[in-house]
């Protein structure tokens, strides 16, 4: 008898260590990473020498911008060539549709000539195509962390330079999976970021994996911040906490552990073993 109240009373005192662990957890916020929303290793989609690079480590990029020109003396020269051959046949095309008109030449010669034009034009815009491919633009808004090749060197399959994007920026988020549910898709956050940079930063909820890893039991969240300024860099790394879409609300892994009522907890503690006699 004396054993099984000891036991009894014992149970709101584990319970009561488990809360304050998890409000502990909650209070400083959840382990995170801040990385960029895109990391790109801009490459060549035709072979060839590098001409020119137009930027540098560091430099602030538009997407669109052209950032490496390869050497592209033999396309330019062909390119211009067929222009030529298509503004001759444009008005050869011209001259004998009004031949035609006057009824000087037979229908056929200006189906010929129009033929021609329209070989002389395709020939034309796969010359620049091929001449523009030559000319490599930033896909991204972002910033060049890395040049990777220098002006000289010939371009295969390897990557030119690294690109990163760095508005948005993406909070990676490794949780427990007793949060499970707790977190979705659009619910507000507040990343605290570590020294040097100071304050909090709200971003939303975008992605809540729905596999838990079984050997950590832990599942992944992604957060989404803007940085339009560039004034939060990436790489740092991070404290989280989840807050619903309206009214603020802890989603922590308190919310998903709580404790037992408070008015029960007084009748266990009163338990006591009867005298011995």
């Amino acid at each position: 008898m004396n054993l099984r109240v000891i036991l009894l009373a014992g149970l709101p005192l584990v319970a009561m260590t488990s809360v304050a662990h998890a409000a502990s957890v909650t209070d400083a916020g959840l382990d995170c990473i801040i990385e960029p929303s895109s990391t790109v290793k801009l490459g060549s989609g035709v072979p060839g020498v590098i001409e020119e690079l137009l930027v540098d480590r560091g430099d602030l990029i538009k997407k669109g911008q052209v950032l490496v020109r390869l050497d592209s003396n033999v396309e330019r020269a062909s390119m211009e060539s067929k222009k030529a051959r298509y503004e001759f046949a444009k008005n050869e095309y011209k001259r004998k549709s009004g031949l035609y008109n006057k009824a000087l030449i037979p229908t056929r010669e200006v189906d010929e000539s129009e033929t021609e034009l329209k070989i002389a034009q395709r020939d034309f815009e796969e010359a620049e195509k091929i001449l523009e491919r030559k000319t490599i633009r930033s896909p991204i808004d972002g910033i060049v962390v890395q040049r990777l090749l220098q002006p000289g060197e010939r371009v295969e399959e390897q990557p030119i330079m690294t690109l990163v994007q760095l508005s948005p920026l993406y909070v990676e988020v490794i949780v427990p999976a007793g949060m499970l549910g707790s977190v979705k898709a659009g619910d507000r956050a507040t990343v605290r970021p570590e020294d040097p940079i100071k304050g909090e930063f709200t971003g939303k909820v975008t992605i809540v994996d729905n596999v838990v890893d079984a050997a950590s039991g832990t599942f992944g969240i992604r957060i989404e911040l803007e940085n339009k300024n560039y004034s939060l860099p990436s790489g740092l790394k991070c404290k989280v906490r989840f807050f619903g879409k309206g009214k603020a609300s802890d989603k922590g892994p308190q919310a998903a552990r709580k404790g037992p009522p408070k008015a029960a907890m007084p009748a266990l503690q009163t338990l006591s073993a009867p005298p011995v006699q």
